[in-house]
């Protein structure tokens, strides 16, 4: 509805007066003159103890909380996509009814309003009420994962001033009436947020307390700064170059096609707000991509699901728990590259940027990519020593990444002894063109973080039946987490070969193809590339200047030497150490 602002006087005068009226009351049987003087009384009464208790309570109590519902954040729509919104904060102590306030848009520059009345409904404190553009719900819902509060006459074009009343009172304003497009507060094709800090409304705009940033992107509607952890006290993140996130698990759902998601882990040590962070996905090898524009808040060690909304429902039914937002734009098939970007940036990526996946070391159609918990930092350049792929949807953890100690997850550093674990030989190495070059990859399949101070590898050489050993460091080894053992006279072409060191070295794992590499634990025999008392050479395990790799399938250790189980591949190009 158009109001025009010079009736705004009289009509909340002409509402004065009759609650005025209203208010008095005339006993019956008097005469007029007793009339007069119990019309004097009253209006002495209004006029003396009335103004004095309406100031009182206007120094200590009333004016915080009618000036502590403010405007939080105001987006214009970007693209045409028509996501405008303002969102409103509760900034106060106690619950605000939205029924005493309405938001007034003035539109380019001019001095008549569109009218949003508020619901009458209870804001509680740190609370925010997002209202949106109407006729466009799908549109916001698919872009931030969720309904506004509100759907109204919003549709801002950067240059409308949006002022919220209290009644006839100007409680606070984004922007200045009468003003146009080139005022310092123009948020055209940007979103205007209000800093942390502020916690009463202004009558008059006041450039110091907002920051204006360009697209849609950057807003985060839902959620305020000031309100962004569920731990009142906890300071939030917002400068990104203080924020350690990553992306620490990506699914294409083997048994559900409509399941695809994108989980991020917080490894710091504070809460981070997402706003203006960006999550990208490159199709099919392409360089072009679709974007999300995130939104909330990640607490420290916790993390944050991104998931495909066409599965939403699926996902939900799946693990019991909805997704931190949802967006039609997560759709990997497992050949696609996810990125994750900062407002400064590129941060983290799974996959390569302009290479299609499939049948590469980070093709994930069908399977579940879990980050290791040793990758503690993100990497803008894609690393297969800080992943591991598993076949098949059983290694999905949505909300639960293995350095998170929380329930369900594993730990690096736990608070209880580890047990043995689990570990298995995934790879045995002689490398073909760089002779110094052999190794052993171990893998631990979980779910439990394996101790490998009771573990050893024993080599038995050229069909020995008397073993060398080498007992492993004395680390943990999360779940789905390898540990590569090289030679240690070629610790420096491993290095050159593969852009980062083994997790240890030892002169004992020099296997040139006929040798047999048997996993110990406690002394006792768990696992065997090989025969015992047997000479390699022409045999279906010889792996001389080759990669033997363990099929992904397989995730129990087997004492017994089974071909099935492994691929024999010539060369050294399919090397793939501390990936699995």
């Amino acid at each position: 509805m158009r109001l025009a602002v010079l009736l705004l006087a009289a009509c909340s005068g002409s509402n004065l007066g009759s609650k005025l009226d209203t208010a008095e009351s005339v006993p019956s049987g008097t005469t007029g003159d007793a009339d007069a003087d119990a019309d004097a009384d009253a209006d002495t009464d209004a006029d003396t103890d009335a103004d004095a208790d309406v100031d009182t309570d206007t120094d200590t109590d009333t004016s915080l909380p009618l000036r502590s519902l403010i405007l939080s954040e105001v987006c214009d729509d970007v693209g045409g996509a028509e996501l405008s919104w303002v969102e409103l904060y509760n900034a106060g102590t106690t619950a605000i009814d939205l029924g005493d306030y309405s938001l007034r848009v003035y539109r380019d520059g001019g001095v008549e309003a569109d009218e949003i009345v508020l619901p009458a409904s209870g804001l509680s404190p740190g609370d925010v009420w997002v209202v949106a553009s109407e006729g466009h719900e799908a549109d916001f819902r698919d872009t931030w994962g969720t309904d506004a509060d509100q759907y109204g006459p919003v549709r801002l074009d950067g240059d409308d001033t949006v002022v919220l009343f209290d009644g006839a009172y100007t409680v606070d304003a984004y922007g200045e009436v009468g003003e146009a497009a080139g005022a310092p507060w123009d948020y055209t094709d940007a979103t205007a947020a209000r800093a942390a800090d502020v916690r009463m409304g202004q009558s008059i705009w006041q450039e110091s307390e907002w920051t204006l940033t360009a697209g849609n992107s950057a807003g985060s509607p839902g959620r305020h700064p000031a309100d962004a952890t569920s731990t009142p006290g906890t300071t939030v993140t917002t400068d990104p170059s203080e924020a350690v996130v990553m992306i620490s698990e990506v699914v294409d759902h083997a048994d559900e096609a409509s399941i695809k998601y994108v989980e991020l882990y917080n490894a710091g040590d504070d809460p981070v707000m997402l706003s203006g962070w960006v999550l990208r996905r490159y199709s099919n090898g392409g360089v072009s991509p679709g974007e999300v524009g995130l939104t909330g808040v990640i607490e420290a060690g916790g993390t944050f699901l991104v998931v495909g909304s066409s599965g939403a429902d699926a996902f939900r039914a799946a693990y019991g728990l909805d997704a931190d937002q949802t967006s039609g734009t997560i759709n990997g098939n497992g050949n696609d590259t996810y990125e994750l970007v900062s407002p400064l940036g590129p941060v983290d990526i799974y996959g390569v940027i302009g290479e299609d996946g499939l049948g590469t070391a980070w093709d994930y159609t069908d399977a579940v990519a879990t980050r290791l918990a040793r990758s503690d930092a993100p990497e803008p350049v894609w690393s297969a020593r800080s992943w591991s792929v598993t076949a098949g949807a059983g290694a999905a953890s949505p909300g639960i990444h293995p350095a998170d100690p929380g329930p369900g997850g594993t730990t690096s550093t736990p608070t209880t002894p580890a047990g043995p674990g689990t570990l298995l030989i995934t790879e045995v190495v002689d490398h073909a063109d760089v002779s110094s070059i052999k190794f052993v990859e171990l893998y631990n399949p979980g779910p439990d973080v394996a101790d490998l101070s009771r573990w050893a590898i024993d080599r038995y050489s050229n069909g020995g039946v008397s073993p060398t050993t080498v007992g492993l460091s004395p680390v943990l080894v999360g779940a789905r987490e390898t540990w590569v053992i090289a030679d240690s006279r070629g610790d420096e072409e491993f290095l050159v070969e593969y852009g980062f060191d083994a997790d240890q070295y030892s002169g004992t794992i020099n296997g040139n193809g006929n040798d047999v590499y048997v996993l110990t634990l406690d002394g006792a025999d768990m696992d065997t590339y090989g025969e015992v008392g047997v000479d390699g050479v022409g045999t279906a395990w010889e792996y001389t200047d080759r990669v033997a790799r363990r099929e992904l399938a397989v995730t129990i250790p087997r004492v017994v030497w089974s071909a099935g189980e492994w691929r024999i591949i010539d060369g050294a190009a399919d090397a793939t150490p501390g990936e699995r």
